[in-house]
């Protein structure tokens, strides 16, 4: 789940035009702040935007230039989750930091979707988390518009509006319909499955 929240997470991010990938920050070898800022002010337009920024671990030279500047945070690509990724306005990777994060350890469904979402060239059918009509939360924890049924990942149960257990649900995936639910493997409660069944 933690996995396909992030990626669920990076590919909004994406799709809202607001993942960037630079080669470098700093051309040579001396660290500059001044540098670091304009090299995210040349990707960000907007200079109030909070921004994560994820270089590599041996990029001592871009961590330096980066860290004194108030509205970025500055994280590993090993690091990466999808709470740094909602909280922040928009996502900058080193080219080194995206090769690392793809290349490592964190079980994504396919290193290709994940690059293509980065890309913002997501295929329909990985546009959302567990498939096209499933979306994460955002960044407030809110619903999405136009994805009305809640999804528990850990139970793997999928709540409708207006059934018992809908209100009281913490939604960690959302989806459009009972039947892109079950189409991602989820299911009713228990209970509710009977009363289907009668």
């Amino acid at each position: 789940m933690k996995a396909a929240a992030l990626r669920g997470a990076l590919s909004d991010r994406a799709r809202a035009g607001l993942v960037f990938v630079v080669s470098s920050v700093v051309t040579g070898d001396a660290p500059s702040t001044k540098a670091g800022r304009k090299a995210i002010e040349t990707v960000v337009a907007d200079a109030g935007r909070r921004v994560l920024a994820v270089v590599g671990r041996g990029d001592d030279v871009a961590w330096l230039s980066l860290r004194n500047l108030p509205n970025v945070h500055l994280i590993w690509p090993d690091q990466l989750n999808t709470y740094d990724v909602l909280v922040n306005d928009a996502v900058v990777f080193t080219r080194e930091a995206l090769d690392a994060f793809l290349d490592g350890p964190i079980a994504v469904p396919s290193k290709a979707s994940v690059a293509k979402a980065i890309a913002g060239e997501a295929d329909a059918e990985e546009s959302g988390p567990y498939g096209p009509q499933s979306h994460a939360p955002l960044a407030d924890g809110s619903q999405p518009a136009g994805f009305p049924v809640k999804g528990n990942s850990d139970s793997m149960l999928y709540h409708v509006p207006g059934s018992s257990f809908y209100a009281r649900t913490e939604a960690e995936v959302w989806f459009a319909s009972a039947e892109a639910a079950e189409a991602a493997g989820f299911q009713l409660p228990p209970s509710q499955r009977k009363e289907a069944d009668k």
